[in-house]
């Protein structure tokens, strides 16, 4: 291969390896901090498997990106093509060629982020006003994305091949200059963004915390301004710098910099690990937000499981606590009912004592005690609380106990009674510990 005679971007091999190197960086640091805080990888959701091919397609951008330096293409001016002979041409197909592959991995890499950012979003504000939010915004990306490659496949330049034809025919000056096509790329790219940037601005000011845990959280969610920033003059370097490769080094920017800003949201856990640090969330538990503008969190069990105890988890807590207030509320009133229940059961079983005694002496069944009602009683607030909700409802005929089929006085536990007092209430039991999480 032959060296290439268009400029720009001279130092573009070590320059693109290093930024590679970066955002790399922050894909491991992802996926090892939510291998610490999930347990295992089994339990990656799928932005973080969306992570991985961005990795992919990151990794396609740097090669490319030196092939087309590396092999000249028909963005050259008419007197350096005219210069060349033909290797020089052949070369110069083939890194066209690789203009084709290059736009196409990082439309790709960029579009993956969003994705990886959309579905966080839709997790942290799942159950809230703001969920509809993020579905507009991500059918706007699918939109944009869709209608960035039919033009580019099918209207911006016709017939195809003139996309690595060497030389360009003037009538076909798209085909070499990718102006109309940069533009409505910059168009879809930086509103998305754009948009993207105010989905978690209303919650963060809803949320009653601490100024300076506000600013922290603003700040995170702010980085997508670096991107839209190295967009913007991605394009100015493009459009200003006519047949220069100086654009290279600023497409293997943009895509590092939207890589580290997708992944740094994650990585609270490892470095957590690293620098023994307190969990963000210690500070925060006494932290109370009915409004719903706490849920900043992931649909697995456990705030500090799904984002690893981030300053997202602080927000996480908030709706948590408050259902938890709710249910021992009701378990607090259940608990005085069954109590009364009992008092009153025992009261009266009192006057009819020797005639329960014979009823019992001659079936062969213990009579019954109140001692035993008094110690079922003292015990019932110990057996009764948030875990029961874990449990299934049990059936009518299951929690019945024969005693009581057949008339006798013994009585069902104090626990089994508030369960079924709450289910048919139409109260409906948690079947697992991730529906006390999200409220349900």
């Amino acid at each position: 291969m032959t060296a290439t005679t268009t400029p720009g971007a001279d130092n573009l091999t070590a320059d693109s390896w290093a930024l590679w190197a970066i955002g790399m960086t922050s894909v491991a640091a992802r996926l090892i901090s939510r291998y610490l805080a999930l347990g295992g990888w089994r339990k990656y959701q799928l932005d973080d498997y969306l992570m991985m091919l961005c990795a992919v397609t990151f990794t396609g951008i740097v090669v490319c990106s030196n092939q087309v330096k590396q092999n000249d293409s028909n963005y050259a001016t008419d007197d350096v093509i005219a210069a060349m002979d033909a290797q020089q041409i052949k070369n110069a197909i083939w890194g066209s060629k690789m203009l084709i592959a290059l736009e196409q991995f990082s439309l790709a890499t960029l579009w993956l982020v969003k994705a990886c950012l959309l579905l966080l979003y839709a997790r942290l504000t799942s159950g809230l006003a703001e969920g509809y939010a993020v579905k507009a915004v991500g059918l706007y990306c699918a939109i944009g994305y869709l209608v960035i490659q039919i033009l580019y496949f099918g209207v911006w330049c016709r017939p195809f091949h003139m996309y690595w034809s060497i030389p360009v025919p003037i009538e076909n000056e798209q085909c070499r200059t990718y102006l109309h096509h940069m533009i409505t790329v910059t168009v879809f790219h930086v509103s998305s963004d754009l948009l993207m940037l105010l989905i978690p601005a209303p919650m963060i000011a809803r949320a009653r915390l601490p100024m300076i845990r506000k600013v922290i959280l603003v700040i995170i969610f702010s980085l997508g301004l670096l991107v839209v920033l190295v967009a913007i003059l991605n394009r100015y370097y493009n459009f200003t710098i006519i047949n220069s490769y100086i654009f290279l080094i600023w497409y293997n920017g943009e895509a590092s910099t939207a890589v580290m800003v997708a992944n740094i949201p994650f990585c609270w856990t490892l470095l957590r690990h690293i620098f023994s640090l307190d969990a963000w969330t210690n500070s925060s538990r006494r932290s109370r937000n009915a409004s719903g503008a706490q849920r900043l969190d992931d649909n697995d069990p456990g705030s500090s499981a799904v984002n690893g105890g981030g300053p997202r988890s602080q927000l996480s807590q908030l709706r948590h606590q408050q259902h938890v207030q709710n249910q021992q509320a009701i378990n607090q009133k259940a608990i005085a009912a069954s109590q009364k229940f009992f008092s009153e059961t025992t009261s009266s079983s009192g006057n009819n004592s020797k005639l329960n005694s014979t009823k019992h002496s001659s079936i062969g069944v213990d009579p019954f005690k109140s001692e035993s009602m008094e110690r079922m009683t003292e015990e019932e607030p110990n057996s009764t609380g948030l875990q029961r909700l874990d449990s299934k409802p049990e059936s009518t005929s299951d929690s019945v106990p024969d005693s009581m089929k057949h008339g006798d006085m013994e009585m069902t536990p104090p626990t089994k009674l508030h369960l079924h007092h709450r289910h048919a209430g139409g109260v409906k039991p948690a079947s697992n510990d991730r529906d006390v999480e999200l409220g349900l």
